[in-house]
């Protein structure tokens, strides 16, 4: 009767890893979670010596060994070690760079509507390779700043008038939610640099600048709303503001006589504020303002008024 052959302990911990990767795939497994398999094989007389306490087996491709057998080094190079590397911070960064970069020129007014966004020239102002940019260029597609559009690449994008309206009156209600809720965490330092804002698009009136109007605009609402202590409306708030501060969408433009009229509103809103006014009203007022600049810039009467 023929018996069978006496293995090593590492040939015994190779089967049990095999029996356990028919179940599911792993790249790293304690050999002290296979006890009970090992003693059953140890069981049938296939097993010589103990195990050593605490090793650990490695699979790469068909071979597993213990972690003591070879350098670091070389089982991460023959792919024995799972990593997870993070992504180089110099790419990471690049795209970052390029993305900021196309965004101000977009929101600055420097990039036309429907004007095309290429990545060789950018590439070659900001010193980078193509790669970057065209990540940047993609998300920016996918925050609505540009369009991708087929045998033409990327272009500012602009939204048709039913998007537009939509748009606008979710922001409203966003930006009256987050102005109530932090009309109650503002200090007399908030309200003043409010007020100063609102001061300097008084006295930009006479040479009245749009692209200026909808810079400071924004700054004005964002020193209002950045208390809120809801991290999600917050979030919203602020995401809508950058986007419709710098989007193209049918009559976006706001003329001289509404910039004078949004100076007024901004004053009664940090009345209100200043007084410590319920907070429905201060939202209230807060919505209206968003909708009458809606209103203005494209002859929408929103139902929220």
């Amino acid at each position: 009767m023929n018996r069978s052959p006496k293995r090593s302990w590492s040939s015994l911990v190779a089967g049990a890893v095999g029996v356990l990767a028919c179940m599911g795939s792993f790249d790293l497994v304690r050999v002290s979670e296979l006890r009970n398999l090992l003693y059953i094989i140890k069981s049938a007389g296939q097993g010589n010596g103990p195990i050593p306490a605490g090793a650990i087996v490695f699979r790469g491709g068909s071979k597993y060994l213990p972690r003591y057998s070879r350098p670091a080094a070389r089982r991460r190079k023959r792919g024995m070690v799972p990593t997870s590397e993070p992504r180089r911070r110099g790419a990471q960064s690049k795209a970052d760079t390029a993305y900021a970069h196309i965004k101000e020129q977009i929101e600055r007014g420097a990039f036309e509507p429907y004007q095309r966004v290429l990545a060789a020239p950018i590439a070659a102002e900001l010193g980078v390779s193509g790669v970057p940019v065209r990540e940047a260029i993609q998300r920016l597609a996918a925050e609505g700043l540009l369009q991708i559009v087929h045998n033409v690449g990327a272009r500012v994008a602009v939204i048709d008038d039913h998007a537009y309206r939509a748009g606008m009156e979710a922001l409203a209600v966003l930006d009256g939610t987050a102005t109530s809720l932090a009309a109650g965490q503002l200090g007399a330092a908030d309200i003043e640099r409010a007020e100063d804002i609102n001061g300097s698009i008084l006295s930009m009136l006479d040479d009245f600048d749009p692209a200026l109007f909808e810079e400071l605009n924004t700054q004005f609402h964002e020193v209002l709303y950045s208390a809120c202590p809801n991290e999600r409306i917050l979030e919203l708030a602020r995401s809508e503001w950058k986007k419709f501060s710098s989007i193209r969408g049918p009559g976006a433009a706001v003329d001289r006589d509404r910039a004078r009229e949004s100076v007024e509103e901004h004053g009664e809103l940090l009345d209100l504020i200043r007084g410590s006014a319920p907070s429905a009203q201060i939202e209230q007022a807060a919505r209206r303002h968003v909708l009458k600049s809606l209103e203005a810039r494209t002859g929408h009467r929103s139902r929220l008024l």
